[in-house]
């Protein structure tokens, strides 16, 4: 016994790590620069999205009326776009200023390059830059203006702070992983967008030449490096695609994975001293369940679920973001198609709050928002999620519902009505009575559903309620739906 319990502590213990380590934390941190890739991949299309629907509903006679159009757009969901939106005709001139929550505008101008890529696509992102007068980097994204022959009568443009919460943050470094760096790059305009460090924002990517596997990334590269320093440290480099902007989300991580030698007689003397103090096969087992404990515990700290609690919570009102939304929805899904149940998803977006943000300022705004989310969350069955989308926006997620879609559609619609009544009761905003109403779209979904179908249906269902009148619920077509959505108002 004493043979077998010295035996297994060198081997356990004493050995060299396995040469799979390398392969193992490389998957690791492929897996978490997808993760950050996807999710701001997600709120570039949801901008994208937003912007494409505004444009197409945009009553053209209004470009010859500009304070009309001023009003048409504070009419609209554009909450997304933290430094406003704006309007301009073919030829680049303002035909409605940059309109934002201050009311105020950013003084960004778009430049040329921009807008003619935007009069030829679909889509426009252009180059990050900083703002006048106050410098702060922000993003324009914009959309063409088409009449019903194809031609393109404007150009709309949205502009977003790089730093809006929950816009381009990245995952942060949790208080025991100080060696993990996180580079939002693009590689168009050689540009540093975003970064754990703060003074590298809007920064140029380093000289060619100077970092190999950034130099390879900017060429073209996705995927993972490991390189062993000299110091027996290894460094963990993963560069994953945001296919919506063509740029890459470059996670750097640096280890030690490597042990000194241990002698034998080290080794045996350490054996025997175990195994006298926990009797051999006691000791073997119990050293198994603490390593399954360990494993656990350190899978577990890795989770989305346990990083800090800033980083997938709304900093305003305290719910999940988009992030934390993500990775339940995924969870939900996931389930669903183990169990055959079908999953829920509710997009609500406040009526009017553009307006009321206008005439109140922000801080009513925000008082606004946050009793909003107070309201939602006292009807919200703790097994399910509300999550704040960004803005005027938020979102429930409803899971294990019935596996036939009549009974879960029902259930859903019975939540968007319990919404709409949490959001109806006035609210006292600065001495004032004020009330606001919302716009629910709802999607159904089951286990083969894809997430962003999902919520691009949920998306397109709200807007559609918001078009007949707002105060209402609207069920969307999906591919697990039947073709003829039910709508009904509060």
């Amino acid at each position: 016994m004493l043979l077998v319990c010295t035996v297994l502590w060198i081997f356990l213990f004493q050995t060299p790590a396995p040469s799979n380590t390398h392969t193992v934390l490389a998957a690791q941190q492929t897996a978490l620069a997808n993760y950050v890739a996807r999710d701001i991949d997600y709120k570039l299309a949801e901008r994208s999205g937003l912007l494409t629907q505004m444009a197409s509903r945009m009553p053209l006679a209004l470009l010859d009326h500009p304070a009309q159009l001023r009003r048409w757009l504070l009419e609209q969901p554009h909450s997304l776009f933290t430094r406003g939106i704006a309007v301009t005709d073919s030829s680049g001139r303002t035909v409605a200023p940059y309109l934002q929550r201050s009311g105020h505008a950013p003084g960004h101008q778009a430049d040329n390059d921009f807008l003619r890529s935007a009069l030829s696509g679909p889509v426009s992102i252009g180059r990050p830059t900083r703002s006048l007068p106050a410098g702060e980097p922000v993003l324009p994204i914009a959309v063409p203006v088409k009449d019903a022959h194809g031609h393109v009568r404007a150009v709309l443009v949205g502009t977003t702070a790089l730093h809006a919460p929950g816009f381009l943050s990245l995952t942060p470094q949790s208080a025991n992983d100080e060696s993990t760096d996180f580079w939002l790059v693009s590689p168009r305009d050689r540009l540093l967008l975003a970064s754990t460090t703060a003074q590298q924002v809007l920064q140029p990517t380093p000289s060619a030449g100077s970092d190999a596997v950034l130099d390879r990334a900017l060429d073209g590269f996705r995927g993972t490096e490991v390189h062993t320093k000299p110091d027996a440290t290894v460094e963990i480099t993963a560069i994953a695609p945001v296919p919506a902007a063509g740029w890459f989300v470059l996670a750097r991580h640096t280890a030690t994975v490597s042990r000194p030698p241990t002698s034998w007689a080290t080794g045996i003397t350490a054996g025997v001293v175990v195994a006298l103090l926990l009797a051999g096969v006691g000791y073997v087992f119990f050293q198994r369940r603490t390593l399954v404990f360990t494993m656990r515990s350190w899978r577990k700290r890795r989770s989305p679920s346990t990083l800090p609690n800033a980083a997938y919570h709304d900093p305003l009102t305290g719910l999940p973001n988009t992030g934390l939304l993500a990775d339940r929805l995924a969870q939900a899904l996931a389930r669903a198609q183990r169990s055959g149940a079908r999953v829920g998803l509710l997009h609500i977006n406040l009526d009017q709050f553009g307006a009321l943000n206008e005439r109140m300022g922000v801080d009513a705004g925000d008082t606004a928002l946050t009793e909003i989310a107070r309201r939602l969350a006292a009807i919200v069955r703790e097994t399910d999620t509300l999550a704040r989308l960004d803005g005027d926006a938020f979102a429930v997620l409803l899971g294990e519902l019935d596996n036939a879609f009549e009974p879960a559609k029902i259930a859903a619609c019975a939540v968007a009505a319990k919404c709409l009544d949490a959001v109806a009761p006035t609210l006292l905003l600065n001495a004032e009575p004020c009330q606001l109403k919302a716009s629910v779209g709802i999607a159904l979904g089951a286990g083969h559903t894809e997430a962003d179908a999902l919520q691009s249906a949920a998306t397109r269902a709200m807007y559609h309620a918001k078009q007949v009148g707002g105060d209402r619920y609207f069920v969307a077509a999906t591919d697990t739906m039947p073709a003829n959505p039910a709508m009904a108002s509060a």
